[in-house]
């Protein structure tokens, strides 16, 4: 619970402020957070050149994934090997400005969670994996790797949970 005292603009009185109550943690089975955000845009080069030169991010990787039907950039923000990246369709489907997609949510499982305790759990929720346990890079220098999985949430977002090594 947060409570605070905060003085009234209009007036020099001290007024309390709402209590703010936050759920008990300690019944989650696995607590993660999030890893990198994934989108589609329109055009690669432009969106990397903006994200490069607007907000500082450093372009790592490229890459053509036939198979997936996408081709895509990995950016960094610091010291993982991406904490966004974008992609386009190779088939040059574009959603209109007012109905972007988002390709996918990655969440980092803590490294004290067991990555397999993690997988049991999604097959005792009857949550089907879309691809993975698959093995990546995980920093910007090459050290380091990720194990990540892939699964959809009930309306159809990709989700990813990845954990480092």
């Amino acid at each position: 619970m947060l409570e605070r005292e905060a003085k009234s603009p209009e007036s020099s009185e001290t007024r309390e402020a709402p209590s703010i109550t936050f759920p008990d943690q300690r019944r989650r089975a696995h607590t993660v957070v999030l890893h990198h955000a994934a989108l589609f845009v329109e055009n690669l080069d432009r969106s990397a050149s903006f994200y490069a030169e607007v907000l500082g991010f450093e372009v790592t990787d490229r890459a053509h994934h036939s198979a997936r039907g996408i081709e895509q950039v990995s950016l960094s923000a610091g010291h993982k090997h991406a904490d966004l990246v974008i992609a386009r369709r190779l088939d040059g489907t574009v959603a209109s400005a007012d109905k972007r997609e988002l390709f996918h949510l990655a969440f980092e499982l803590a490294r004290e969670e067991l990555f397999g305790a993690f997988l049991d759990h999604l097959a005792r929720q009857g949550v089907p994996m879309v691809a993975g346990p698959r093995e990546q890079r995980a920093n910007i220098d090459g050290s380091g790797s990720r194990t990540a999985v892939y699964f959809r949430d009930p309306d159809g977002h990709l989700l990813e949970v990845t954990q480092e090594r």
